[in-house]
């Protein structure tokens, strides 16, 4: 067991490849989730479908094998060719293909080396990519990536130390069919995070970009892809989707009532569509962080939560939706309301959008992925904090407008950048997963499991290792981060990330955890290098965090986790007090950062003065924004932490094609 179940240790890491049979899957179905404890936020429906066991195969009904994937599709392990269009081919057939509601089609990989060159989309619902295990070494599918000439980053900044986001955009300009000119651009940013290995999302492209996608150049057109759902898709003469702009708060927090712009949207809400709301980031905002950096007070939407519509309704105040949860957090109208000063050239409104095309009920599953590098070693990258090769810095799975999807049994070395990463996603489950290694884990955000704007979702039983951080960042709410093994911080990476439940982990981190452990292309928190030494939590101040995003939210969680850090190059790793004691004295406390027992509270030393930085306080004792509770029983979240369930059981179509999950022969270098 992990965390609090677990004896922690560290490791270094070298080039020894041993074989690990680890634990069973940690039973975090609804079965085993305690009823919310007063005064803390109630996490008992995170993950997929809100506490479901993961679909075993008595939920296939139709599959795609390695003879299928040979005969029609060109998919052959071990020949030297590139895969990549293939296995899409047959991800798209499944469009095609009649299956009963709530059933999956199961893509059987073969054991042996699959090539991929450029991104493989997960774009079809209700689809599960499974290998024949996680092990190379004993029969295991591997998935080798090689980015080609249009999926490596052809723009780096002018240092060369990262993708250049904002000069690697396309620019058009064209007649329509009644002789109007057209002229637009689509950003870098629009791909953000980045080019991903896998990417589980919708790769429809808006109506309105149509014509931009035909003219783009072939590494320009996935700007486009998933375009159906950007909020910035809508062809009206004024910004699309608005919130209702005749009030200051269209929803308040607590509520599920949110009120919309009826007038100037073609729009027809309805039960059961998924809603996606941006709040934006006002003056006062920046005021209460007390943020003093003129530069940093810039419009964004900083505020971001997905719900489903539950009813759709009109009062005398306006149209509304109501939906499926209480809102975390107030939806003001624009940004110069109530009280909002403008920041940039106009007002920026909030947004009530409709996700047209979310994918959901995707399996990745058994899989070895690697990325390896000609030029390079593993062991080159140990500990080191800077990116070594940018403009392969490419990330494993990607989910982005995803919900109710899953990634299990999966092993990762060496990867681009981010191993996961999470763009807009909902009800996800990351189990049983060993991530270990990052080309890129430097300036830019490289080398993460990034959990950004990721929703009432659970990570559980993972490890994790030579990564930069593990981060909930840019409004990630409701999640769980329970069981995992890491020697990284987990990093409360700024952005209104809160209500999250961080527990039973254990986080044991050496001293070379930090930023100036850099050969190149180097970065620390949004600065330059720092001479401190990250520590097994960060916690992100408005001062600092707002040159990239903003303050750490309310209420995260901490509870029973095993924490230690080596401070000195020399010296021993040791308790990371006040927040564990390996005496036991600190099991059951409570420990709510950025809370005042009723509601958000920016952490203070004195009660008064916010904290600038964490780094330098993270042993502290502060006077304001911690609050410690007691909590007696050993989870917050299980009601027996220790259970495990039988994975292996009815309906498993063939033991070998389970062996990488049944088995959890997990690939690693010790």
């Amino acid at each position: 067991m992990f965390g609090r179940w677990l004896s922690a240790g560290t490791r270094a890491l070298s080039l020894v490849v041993v074989v690990e049979t680890a634990r069973a899957a940690i039973d975090v179905t609804s079965a085993n989730r305690r009823a919310p404890v007063s005064g803390l936020v109630d996490w008992s429906k995170a993950g997929y479908e809100k506490g479901a066991a993961l679909p075993d195969d008595c939920k296939i009904s139709y599959t795609i094998g390695p003879d299928k994937l040979a005969s029609q599709f060109g998919v052959i392990p071990d020949d030297g060719k590139d895969d990549t269009d293939g296995l899409y081919a047959a991800i798209t057939s499944l469009r095609s293909i009649t299956r009963a509601a709530g059933t999956f089609a199961l893509i059987q990989l073969p054991p042996g080396k699959i090539q991929l060159s450029h991104r493989l989309s997960l774009d079809v619902s209700y689809t599960i990519l499974r290998g024949a295990g996680n092990d190379p070494a004993n029969g295991g599918t591997v998935i080798e990536f090689a980015p080609d000439a249009n999926t490596a980053y052809d723009t780096l900044t002018s240092d060369g130390a990262r993708w250049d986001q904002s000069n690697s955009g396309f620019s058009w300009e064209y007649k329509d069919e009644k002789n109007k000119t057209v002229k637009g651009t689509a950003g870098g940013g629009w791909i953000w995070p980045g080019r991903p290995i896998i990417q589980v999302g919708s790769t429809a492209i808006a109506p309105k970009y149509t014509v931009p996608y035909s003219l783009a150049p072939s590494n320009r057109k996935d700007l486009f892809w998933g375009s159906v759902n950007y909020h910035f898709r809508n062809d009206s003469t004024i910004k699309g989707f608005m919130a209702d702009q005749r009030m200051d708060i269209v929803g308040k927090m607590g509520d599920t009532k949110i009120y919309y712009d009826s007038v100037n949207t073609t729009w027809a809400w309805a039960v059961g569509q998924e809603a996606y709301v941006y709040s934006p980031i006002r003056s006062t905002d920046y005021d209460s962080w007390a943020v003093t950096d003129a530069s940093f007070y810039v419009d964004s939407y900083m505020f971001q939560d997905w719900f489903t519509v539950a009813s759709v309704g009109k009062d005398t105040q306006g149209s509304f939706i109501v939906v499926d949860r209480p809102l975390r957090f107030n939806v003001y109208s624009s940004s110069t309301a109530a009280g909002g000063k403008l920041m940039e050239t106009a007002p920026n409104v909030a947004k009530i959008m409709p996700i047209e095309d979310p994918i959901h009920h995707v399996g990745i599953e058994n899989l070895y992925i690697t990325q390896p590098m000609a030029s390079l070693t593993p062991a080159q990258a140990v500990h080191n904090y800077g990116n070594m090769a940018p403009a392969q810095a490419m990330h494993g799975i990607v989910f982005r407008f995803a919900r109710d999807s899953w990634v299990r049994g999966v092993s990762m070395y060496m990867i681009g950048s981010h191993p996961i990463a999470t763009e807009s996603a909902r009800n996800l489950h990351i189990q049983d997963n060993f991530f270990d290694g990052s080309w890129n884990k430097g300036s830019g955000g490289n080398g993460y499991i990034r959990g950004s704007r990721v929703f009432d979702s659970v990570f559980v039983g993972n490890k994790l290792r030579n990564l930069r951080h593990f981060a909930l960042q840019w409004s990630s709410m409701g999640n769980v981060v329970v069981q995992n093994d890491l020697d990284c911080d987990l990093n409360l990476h700024g952005g209104w990330e809160g209500f999250n439940l961080i527990e039973g982990n254990a986080i044991v981190v050496p001293y070379d955890h930090r930023s100036r452990s850099c050969t190149a292309n180097c970065g620390g928190e949004g600065t330059g290098l720092e001479n401190g030494t990250w520590f097994p939590i960060y916690w992100s101040a408005g001062a600092k965090a707002s040159k990239w995003s903003g303050a750490t939210g309310p209420q995260n969680v901490f509870f029973r986790n095993t924490m230690k850090k080596a401070k000195t190059a020399t010296g021993a790793i040791e308790d990371f007090t006040p927040y564990y004691s390996s005496d036991g004295s600190t099991a059951s406390k409570v420990f709510e950062f950025g809370w005042s027992a009723t509601g958000y509270k920016h952490l203070s030393l004195d009660g008064t003065a916010l904290i600038t930085d964490w780094m330098g306080n993270e042993q502290a004792t502060f006077a304001a924004g911690l609050v410690t509770a007691t909590q007696s029983t050993s989870s917050i979240f299980l009601t027996d932490p220790t259970k495990t369930r039988n994975e292996t059981a009815a309906c498993r179509t063939s033991s070998k094609s389970r062996r990488g999950h049944a088995a959890r022969n997990i690939h690693r270098l010790v």
